[in-house]
């Protein structure tokens, strides 16, 4: 079984540019720092009122505060 550093050594990294491309991030939203990292400028995380709403990674389509409802009688539903 090969070690981590072994796993780690063998693995291809792609320019962070085409990374950047596959996620559907503009050139402009990446600030790279070397030819493998970078950061990722915060407009890529801003919603617009006027767009879509945009999730991160791992989070549902629809956000859980649309579940949230307040009853006539002040009862809150939809709570976690």
């Amino acid at each position: 079984m090969p070690t981590d550093f072994e796993i780690g050594h063998a693995a291809k990294l792609d320019p962070i540019g085409e990374v950047g491309q596959r996620l559907g991030l503009l050139d402009e939203e990446i600030i790279p720092y070397g030819r493998h990292r970078a950061k990722i400028h915060l407009s890529a995380f801003v919603v617009s009122l006027a767009d879509a709403v945009q999730t991160m990674p791992g989070l549902p389509k629809v956000p859980a505060a649309d579940r949230v409802e307040l009853q006539d009688d002040g009862t809150i539903t939809g709570l976690f």
